[in-house]
């Protein structure tokens, strides 16, 4: 016996910051109806660490009471880099825009983002991972299939917006490719107890990549080294003897974090790279699906929320008859990441003391299709 078809009007692939900032526009501002299908529980640590204060105004866009949103989480102080030079000093975020963040349980504010998108109406299918996506052109509608706890569901839905990272799931499946700039990888440890201090993201270059460690709740502090494919296979840094040596190299962020070794290590892929097209027939793409930057930025959470909702805004258009917003979306998200390209590529040949060492080299190359 096949099960049932459940009709929606927009179905959301990944319950993240980007999805739910789409079903938060979506129910708060049309009559559309919704549903996000999110595979985890939001119980693991997630990466992605702060938020800006600039992002105040996506939040009250959203309908998102700031001060519920953000309790508990840690107010930090004006960021230290030892980027370009040896000495550690007070700067802004590299990317410019405010020098002050918020330091984030990443998985209870997504949990909490999520709840909110729940009370407004939105769905959460108990079968949160989707098996399959076809889109019928004759019925105009997307035929969903999900496996979960209680087995296989289905779902219709007229459109779609992919927000499932920067793997992009559905729209890979629809031949879709990336222009990439570079790709690095993070090998992100979790530390309890050190540095209670430390109230400051701290940034800082190394010969073969660059660290950063910020306090979150919880009294944990991450420590993360950025890194090449090339030094990975060369280091091996997701070791935690590798990793603990290429820290003590660092001048001030292993003095900064004092003793104190990770339960854990875990591997992040880290791309800087957008889909092309990142929107086409009754789907779009948000957040790191339609366009994933390097840390460094400081872009993460800030363009997932905007993403979200402009997705949201151009996908419900076009249910309406109207492509263009989609149009106009992708048209931004080009030149944003064109942008982001030339300010990143700049920042990372300010570094001369290790022009000469491999990672460094190789950090201006050409964009790419792949």
């Amino acid at each position: 016996m096949r099960a049932p078809v459940t009709d929606v009007d927009v179905a959301i692939v990944g319950g993240g910051v980007a999805g739910a900032a789409a079903a938060l526009t979506l129910r708060r501002y049309t009559t559309l109806s919704v549903a996000i299908f999110e595979r985890t529980s939001y119980d693991r640590a997630r990466t992605g660490e702060q938020i800006s204060v600039e992002a105040a105004p996506l939040l009250d866009y959203l309908g998102v009471d700031e001060d519920a949103l953000l309790r508990g989480h840690l107010a930090g102080g004006i960021p230290l880099s030892a980027w370009d030079a040896t000495g550690l000093r007070e700067e802004p975020t590299a990317f410019g825009g405010a020098a002050r963040a918020w330091f984030l349980d990443r998985a209870r504010f997504d949990r909490t983002l999520a709840d909110e998108a729940r009370r407004c109406g939105t769905a959460f299918p108990a079968a949160g991972r989707i098996r399959s996506a076809t889109f019928d052109r004759t019925a105009r509608r997307w035929e969903l299939h999900a496996d979960g706890p209680l087995g296989g569901e289905r779902w219709r839905a007229r459109g779609l917006v992919d927000a499932g990272g920067s793997g992009a799931p559905i729209a890979r499946r629809l031949g879709t490719s990336f222009v990439a700039d570079d790709a690095l990888y993070a090998v992100v440890g979790r530390l309890r107890g050190a540095a209670p201090r430390l109230r400051n993201l701290v940034v800082e270059a190394s010969p073969d990549g660059w660290w950063y460690a910020v306090r979150v709740p919880g009294d944990v502090l991450v420590v993360t080294f950025l890194t090449d494919l090339a030094t990975m296979r060369r280091e091996r840094p997701a070791q935690p003897d590798r990793w603990g040596a290429l820290l003590a190299r660092t001048r001030h962020v292993a003095r900064l974090i004092g003793e104190g070794e990770p339960a854990a290590l875990e591997t992040v892929f880290v791309p800087s790279r957008r889909l092309a097209p990142p929107a086409g027939s009754a789907w779009i793409a948000a957040g790191d699906a339609a366009m994933a930057t390097d840390p460094l930025a400081g872009m993460g959470i800030g363009f997932a929320l905007h993403s979200g909702a402009c997705a949201a805004r151009a996908l419900a258009a076009e249910l309406k008859g109207d492509p263009e917003p989609a149009r106009a979306y992708a048209e931004r998200l080009a030149a944003t990441f064109d942008t982001y390209c030339a300010i990143r590529r700049a920042l990372y040949g300010n570094v001369a003391r290790w022009r000469d060492r491999p990672f460094w080299l190789g950090r201006g190359a050409v964009v790419a299709r792949s």
